[in-house]
């Protein structure tokens, strides 16, 4: 992979790794630095493109436990997205999101209970392009209904997992899943 690309794949990635280095900066050496950003392409459920289906790639990025990542992630897809999110038991802030949910976002498809902070952060940017799904499934569905060829649906929870999932893998995994069996569903 060529400097340029890992650039474009995991800028957000490298930043974080960027802080934690940067902590430890006088101890280590220059290789140390080189073999940690390089090994950023193998971070799964990062923004993992899945699949396209129908000309629309679906990302995971279920490794996004933060507002932060979720805006990184965003940053570097640099296209139109319909956005699957949900905070479970833990909502954030999600305040940063405003300026790239009104540059990016499509639609935003919630999944959880409690919609009441996604309403009151995204309201006037996305109006009635806020969406409520129960299960992820069901995000996907309206997703891959609501994506335009070219445009891409991102999973960044943008926080922690709650009780249902082990871990983000395991939320990720679940997405992923759910998306290589779109065809099947549709029966393409």
């Amino acid at each position: 992979m060529t400097l340029e690309q890992l650039a474009k794949q995991g800028k957000r990635n490298s930043m974080t790794r960027a802080a934690s280095i940067s902590s430890q900066v006088g101890q280590i050496k220059k290789q140390s630095i080189k073999d940690a950003f390089v090994d950023l392409q193998h971070w799964r459920h990062r923004s993992e493109l899945v699949y396209s289906h129908n000309a629309v790639d679906y990302i995971d990025d279920s490794g996004a436990v933060s507002p932060v990542a979720t805006w990184f992630t965003m940053e570097n897809i640099n296209a139109p997205l319909v956005w699957i999110t949900g905070c479970g038991e833990k909502c954030l802030d999600y305040e940063d999101l405003v300026t790239m949910a009104h540059r990016y976002v499509k639609y935003l498809i919630f999944v959880g209970d409690d919609m009441t902070i996604v309403n009151d952060t995204f309201g006037d940017v996305l109006n009635d392009r806020i969406l409520h799904a129960k299960t992820l499934d069901e995000a996907v569905i309206m997703a891959s209904e609501l994506a335009s060829p070219s445009e891409k649906v991102l999973f960044s929870p943008s926080t922690d997992v709650d009780d249902s999932f082990v871990d983000s893998s395991q939320r990720g995994d679940m997405f992923q899943n759910i998306v290589r069996n779109l065809n099947i569903l549709y029966g393409k």
